[in-house]
C-alpha cells in the first residue's frame, strides 16, 4: 500500500512535535484544504500549508488568497515551530 504525501508530511510534523490540523478552508486558486502546522494545541500559530504534487506549499499570511511557496519539510518544520 502506497502512502500518500500527505500521510508522509503528518508524521514528519507528528515527529517534532507539532500537530498537522485542517483549517476547514480552501485555498482559492488551487481549491485544495489547507492545514494549520503548530506546536500549539489551541490550533493557533504555527503556518498554513496545502499539499499539491507530493510537495507541502507554504500559504503566505494563512489566507484562503495568500501567495504560495513550495518549501521542504525541514523548513516546514522550522516555520511552524516558530509559531
Amino acid at each position: 500500500m502506497a502512502t500518500d504525501f500527505k500521510t508522509i508530511a503528518e508524521e514528519y510534523a507528528q515527529t517534532h512535535d507539532l500537530l498537522f490540523m485542517p483549517t476547514g478552508k480552501v485555498h482559492l486558486k488551487v481549491r485544495l484544504p489547507m492545514y494549520r502546522i503548530t506546536p500549539r494545541g489551541d490550533g493557533k500559530g504555527g503556518i498554513v500549508v496545502y499539499v499539491l504534487d507530493d510537495a507541502i506549499w507554504l500559504v503566505e499570511g494563512g489566507k484562503e488568497e495568500g501567495e504560495t511557496r513550495p518549501i521542504p519539510l525541514r523548513e516546514m518544520v522550522l516555520l511552524a515551530s516558530k509559531g
